[in-house]
């Protein structure tokens, strides 16, 4: 079976997509954000698992702009005791997402960490999939050669931009990106601000996929994802929707949601 790269924006159903291709047995592994590396240097809390949440401003600004040598500045302290990091590691004929004790010794080792799993992905012998999504911010020689020894590329988009973008500002919010149920009748609760954002960032997401991949595109709304284990959240709170649309249409000036 083929090797496969799914590539797309944010709440387009590339996890629910990747899933998917290994309940079907389009491909053997799974090896989903491989190439997100951010999870060596964001720490969790060892009894949750949940991120720790002192992140300072400057290293959030660095990290979300690929800019690791800034980050690596500006990097939180931790208590060893409580916290680990997760990294892919080779495990017999396979490779696994574990916990790793201790933070990665220099932005050297963190940055040659690219290089090291692509190694790694070349060396397993049964088929995988992976995403790549563009704040994996894998360098271009690194994704080239990716591309050019992965043939098979699908490409997600989503044609409702502004449920997109909902979508992506409430996960944030709540940090929990599937299989969640939520509920609040908070007023103040959307932020109206980082949907406008989400906007702009699905947008650039967007032009990024398409001028870095060829492959076949399908959208999210035509996908049927019944079968995956990976479920879209259950939301229920007060969203206005047509200070939404007048969001969008104010940045665009044209109905981003129609079917293309």
């Amino acid at each position: 079976m083929p090797n496969i790269i799914v590539t797309g924006t944010p709440r387009s159903g590339t996890e629910a997509f990747c899933n998917l291709l290994t309940k079907q047995k389009y491909v053997d592994y799974n090896f989903n954000e491989y190439f997100n590396t951010i999870d060596l240097i964001y720490a969790r809390d060892n009894n949750s698992g949940e991120f720790k949440n002192n992140y300072n401003k400057q290293f959030e600004h660095y990290t979300n702009k690929g800019d690791w040598n800034n980050a690596w500045k500006h990097l939180p302290k931790y208590d060893k005791e409580t916290t680990h990091y997760l990294d892919w590691k080779k495990v017999n004929k396979t490779l696994e997402f574990t916990k790793k004790y201790s933070l990665i010794k220099s932005v050297n080792d963190f940055i040659e960490q690219y290089t090291i799993r692509w190694n790694n992905l070349q060396q397993i012998e049964k088929s995988w999939c992976i995403k790549i999504l563009y704040y994996h911010y894998i360098p271009d020689d690194i994704l080239n050669k990716i591309k050019n020894q992965t043939k098979n590329i699908v490409i997600l988009f989503r044609k409702n931009k502004i449920d997109q973008a909902i979508s992506m500002t409430i996960s944030q919010l709540i940090s929990q990106f599937h299989n969640i149920n939520y509920k609040t009748q908070d007023e103040t609760f959307f932020d109206y601000d980082l949907f406008e954002i989400n906007l702009h960032s699905i947008q650039q997401e967007e032009n990024w996929v398409l001028t870095n991949f060829k492959g076949r595109i399908l959208y999210y709304e035509d996908i049927d994802f019944s079968k995956s284990n990976i479920k879209k959240n259950k939301i229920n709170i007060p969203i206005d929707i047509i200070r939404c649309k007048n969001i969008h249409k104010n940045i665009f000036g044209w109905n981003w949601t129609k079917e293309i």
